[in-house]
């Protein structure tokens, strides 16, 4: 059983927390994956709604841009 919302595809890349939300074309997040994926990108984490293989290398590619390497350990 999957809590509602949450993103199709929840794991870490480099060491930040990522949900990717994969929706066929057309086709958008609701409102709670929508609220749960803001909620994840609040606490610091990485969120994407992707239509593709390619998007998903792209957002892929976005963190590295964005980030760089693995978060500071604290």
């Amino acid at each position: 059983m999957q809590l509602m919302g949450l993103p199709d595809i929840i794991g870490c890349y480099k060491g930040w927390f990522v949900g990717i939300e994969a929706k066929r074309p057309g086709r958008s997040p609701t409102k709670m994956q929508h609220y749960i994926m803001k909620r994840i990108e609040a606490a610091g984490g990485f969120a994407a709604s992707i239509h593709s293989v390619e998007e998903a290398e792209a957002f892929l590619n976005e963190i590295d841009e964005v980030r760089g390497g693995p978060p500071s350990p604290t």
